[in-house]
């Protein structure tokens, strides 16, 4: 076996994280401009699909990191948005990638969940 990972999910009454830690390089800029440059913006499947780049915590701001949220809004106004937050990080030769599918309003959580990720990698 040349690579390893782990992964692991989190729920609590309201939220849900997938956390992945693994050996396996990201190139984080190169994951994060593809989502944010020119495919920011795009229409699939009668939805608009959004992405933007997060700024990140102050405790991770020196890192290979991202933080994205991406907000799918659908033509039908019967449906619901769809609100994404990723987390990626390259720490120390280990990919940090953290997905969780909750509204805007938790976006102070999910920076929590992911710069605790970030951190435990570091300080391993």
């Amino acid at each position: 076996m040349d690579s390893t990972s782990m992964m692991g999910a989190y729920f609590d009454d309201e939220c849900s994280y997938l956390a992945l830690v693994s050996d396996v390089p990201l190139d984080v800029a190169r994951v994060a401009d593809a989502h944010t440059g020119s495919c920011s913006m795009y229409r699939m499947n009668s939805r608009t699909i959004t992405t933007s780049r997060l700024d990140l915590p102050p405790a991770i701001a020196a890192e290979d990191a991202a933080i994205l949220y991406e907000v799918s809004d659908p033509d039908n106004p019967d449906w619901a948005d769809d609100e994404v937050f990723y987390g990626y990080a390259s720490v120390d030769g280990y990919t940090v990638a953290v997905v969780s599918m909750n509204g805007v309003e938790f976006e102070g959580e999910f920076t929590e969940f992911f710069t605790n990720a970030v951190l435990k990698v570091r300080n391993r």
